[in-house]
Parts: C-alpha cells; structure tokens; sequence
C-alpha cells in the first residue's frame, strides 16, 4: 500500500499533480513511440482498431470524449501519415468512416506494445495492486465528471 504520502487537505490543489503526472507520463510514451513515424494519434488508431479497423468519425468523437475540431485535425494528420481512409458514406454524406489503412493495421500492434512498456516504466516505483488501485480511482474520478 502507498505510504508516505501526504492526505490531501481542504484548499490543496492536486490538479498540479495531475498535470505533471500526465506531463511525465507523455514524455515517457512519447519516447516510447519514437520511429514509428508519427507523435500523436496513437488513441484514435487504437479506437478504429478496436471497432474492426472502421468506425464513423461521430461515433469515434464520443469515444475519445473529444470534440469534433480535435478530431478532424487527428483524421488529416493519421490520413498523411498513411494510416487512415476517410471515407463518405454512401447512405448518409453527412457522415464519414474511417478506416485503417494495411499500415495502421500493422503499427496497431507496436502501439499497444509501446503503450506496455510505457505503463511498465511509469509505473515501476510502485506495486501492482497500488497501481491498480490508482487507475481505478482516475477512473473513478472521470466517470464522475462526465
């Protein structure tokens, strides 16, 4: 279990801490995903991958708990990166899927082992249960924001 760690107090401002958590734990994934061609996007490919490799861009909006500026912007960079199709729908042309490309497909899988040895690296002055029990109270905390 944690110990020696501080209880938060009434007028504290872990928000500081939060921020340099996720300062810290990007410059770990980011050097974790050099090579592999780009240094963003790495969520949205894991996202179209997870819905069969084609998902409409709505749909992966709400996913990611994004808007749809963000959204386009990531779609424009992934499809110059080769990674992504945009395509229209043919029912709606309101609406567009995206799809991976045999190129997103193949670098899905380093991601996700990249994302392990992040975690790995991140995580590794603390045990697993500690580690758990922390995710599970992130988690806790953004579901009750939503």
């Amino acid at each position: 279990m944690l110990t020696n760690v501080m209880t938060v107090k009434s007028g504290d401002f872990p928000g500081f801490e939060f921020h340099q958590l996720s300062k810290a734990y990007y410059n770990v994934l980011r050097d974790e995903m050099e090579g592999f061609g780009i240094d963003r996007g790495f969520r949205m490919l894991l996202e179209i991958a997870a819905n069969d490799g084609c998902i409409v861009q709505h749909d992966l909006t709400q996913r990611l708990k994004s808007d749809k500026v963000t959204v386009n912007r990531f779609t424009q960079y992934l499809i110059k990166a080769g990674l992504i199709l945009k395509k229209t729908c043919t029912d709606d042309r309101r609406k567009a899927y995206l799809q991976l490309t045999e190129e997103g497909k193949a670098l899905v899988p380093e991601i996700r082992k990249a994302l392990e040895r992040t975690n790995q690296q991140f995580f590794k002055s603390i045990n697993a249960e500690d580690r758990d029990a922390f995710i599970r109270v992130l988690r806790l905390i953004a579901v009750s924001e939503e």
